[in-house]
């Protein structure tokens, strides 16, 4: 079995490899490679290259039927038929720059894709492989493409950095709007507390004894006896008197709890719309919360 030079593309470990077989693990690094990118990582690290090293032993009119394939369904729009093929060819034929290219051009949308993260991570390492892959010539001109789309990935991670700037001074400014409303809440709640206690009977009804309407009689009976007698006039007008002014203390705190119940049930009410608009904060904190962990994900920010 002829060994081939190959280098470690995880830890630069010097291997000899069968380039026959289309895996190896690496004893230095314990990691699995592809014997093809580490047969050409040999090759680029000493100036040497040689192209078309195969490793599964299938023809190159194979592999150009493939390409040839995978772009005509790229043409068509098929993008998930030409992924596979761009996959299978990377797969059998690791040495080919185009495999690992293609897959890379298509998850990016031709590198101009905004770079979401984990897509652009997929992207870069298939990249990554078609450098090692391709000749001198090949390698300049997809590095210039990959700078460019490593540009637009940093420039579009600065922008979105500005969005999360941005998303996170609007939570700042509903978590203080929502602290000021929590803190009237509070407050709102200790007034009902101390207003219901200093005003526990306002809920009961209030009636004018009978003992006044009995006053009231008796100074009647002594107003109409008081042609005869002027005590009985006098007596008549102090019981009249007693009873109007019984009468009007009474309406005065018939008219004290009723206002009373009147402003406690305007308290309820305005508990209620604080509690409401809580709530409202509260949705809109969890929202945008939601939001800033959304961004953060997507772009690694």
């Amino acid at each position: 079995m002829a060994l081939t030079d190959a280098k470690c593309p995880n830890c630069g470990g010097a291997l000899k490899l069968d380039s026959t077989l289309t895996t190896a693990v690496c004893p230095f690094c314990d990691s699995q490679i592809l014997v093809g990118e580490a047969i050409n990582n040999y090759y680029i690290t000493n100036n040497l290259y040689a192209r078309n090293v195969n490793v599964t032993g299938k023809g190159d009119a194979e592999k150009e039927r493939l390409l040839k394939n995978a772009a005509t369904r790229e043409r068509f729009g098929d993008i998930d038929t030409a992924l596979n093929i761009y996959a299978q060819v990377a797969e059998d034929y690791p040495d080919d720059y185009r495999g690992w290219y293609g897959i890379a051009k298509l998850k990016s949308e031709g590198f101009t894709a905004k770079p979401v993260f984990g897509v652009y991570e997929e992207t870069a390492d298939n990249m990554r492989r078609a450098l090692i892959a391709a000749n001198p010539a090949e390698r300049e001109k997809l590095q210039a493409e990959w700078d460019g789309y490593q540009q637009l990935y940093g420039d579009f991670r600065d922008l979105k950095r500005s969005d999360l700037s941005a998303m996170r001074q609007k939570r700042d400014g509903i978590n203080a709007e929502y602290r000021a409303v929590a803190e009237q809440f509070s407050n709102h709640v200790k007034a009902m507390g101390d207003f219901d206690s200093a005003n526990p009977d306002r809920h009961r009804k209030l009636k004018l004894h009978r003992f006044f309407y009995l006053v009231l009689a008796v100074g009647v009976i002594c107003l109409m006896s008081g042609s005869r007698s002027e005590g009985a006039l006098t007596m008549g007008l102090i019981f009249t008197g007693v009873f109007a002014l019984a009468a009007v203390i009474t309406a005065l705190v018939k008219a004290k709890r009723k206002a009373a119940v009147t402003h406690y049930e305007a308290m309820r009410v305005e508990q209620a719309r604080l509690q409401s608009e809580m709530n409202r904060l509260n949705n809109q904190l969890a929202a945008s919360d939601r939001e800033i962990e959304q961004l953060r994900a997507l772009y690694d920010i």
